[in-house]
């Protein structure tokens, strides 16, 4: 637990600021925040940056994020393909609206 200034303020050593950013890395990657917590201690920072060990199960859970990232990418591309087809459609030669009586 950060401690605090006279004035209230937190105050961070190091090894806080490294611990944030490894949260940081994870979340960017896509890893939501109980992934984070179960996989923490397994983030690893160096010179090159934050990386992950290879714990017990995280190779499986960091797969199944790849695929399902795979899968919404497909499904984003078929939604844009559509969107495309939707906004290059000539318009029809009779575009007048149908009123309704109401």
């Amino acid at each position: 637990m950060p401690s605090r200034t006279a004035a209230g303020y937190r105050t961070y050593d190091d090894h806080d600021v490294v611990v944030v950013a490894q949260i940081r890395t994870m979340r960017d990657a896509g890893l939501n925040a109980a992934l984070v917590r179960r996989y923490l201690d397994c983030a690893r920072t160096g010179e090159h940056g934050t990386s992950l060990e290879m714990c017990p199960d995280l190779r499986a859970t960091l797969d199944g994020l790849a695929d399902r990232f795979d899968r919404e990418a497909r499904a984003l591309e078929h939604r844009r393909a559509r969107l495309a087809g939707l906004a290059a459609a000539p318009a029809a030669p009779s575009s007048r609206r149908v009123r309704r009586r109401g």
